[in-house]
């Protein structure tokens, strides 16, 4: 309870001061500024998970939030040119959020695992595809099968 009254009154402070400079004339465009209220909700879930290592659920909204910021001050400094290459990083930070809460959750749930590997891989067909135009895929999927044969050909030969 009271880390959470920290965590929160940290945060209003944080928000009070960067209206009172702005109201004073300093150069801080709030306007280029507004992806750190959606960086501090995440950062503070993590901070409590990982304070007290209770309420693993906090890990996905946490990585989905600091995740998600970062992709929107990238595209702002960017100026949106690479929005729709880095797109990826939505599906991503469910995917990091499920692996996480896979890791330090006491509990071992599959579901969580299989889950976090679905998205992981949706989100890099996203990224490949973007980057690559299409033009590659026959040449990954021929490469990933190559690797499968060559990898069970490999066991065979261990055992």
């Amino acid at each position: 309870m009271i880390k959470s009254r920290i965590y929160w009154g940290s945060a209003i402070i944080l928000v009070g001061l960067l209206l009172l400079f702005d109201q004073w004339g300093m150069p801080i465009n709030i306007g280029s500024f507004w992806p750190v209220f959606v960086l501090l909700p995440g950062l503070f879930f993590l901070m409590h998970f990982f304070s007290t290592r209770l309420k693993p659920g906090l890990l996905i909204p946490g990585s989905i939030l600091t995740l998600s910021s970062v992709y929107f001050f990238f595209n702002q400094w960017t100026g949106y040119r690479w929005a729709e290459a880095t797109s990826f990083i939505f599906v991503l930070s469910v995917a990091l959020g499920l692996f996480a809460m896979y890791r330090f959750s006491s509990v071992k749930k599959g579901g969580l695992l299989l889950a976090g590997w679905i998205l992981l891989v949706t989100a890099l067909v996203n990224l490949f595809s973007t980057i690559f135009n299409g033009r590659w895929w026959p040449i990954i999927i021929i490469a990933a099968g190559v690797f499968l044969l060559a990898y069970k050909q490999k066991l065979r030969e261990a055992s």
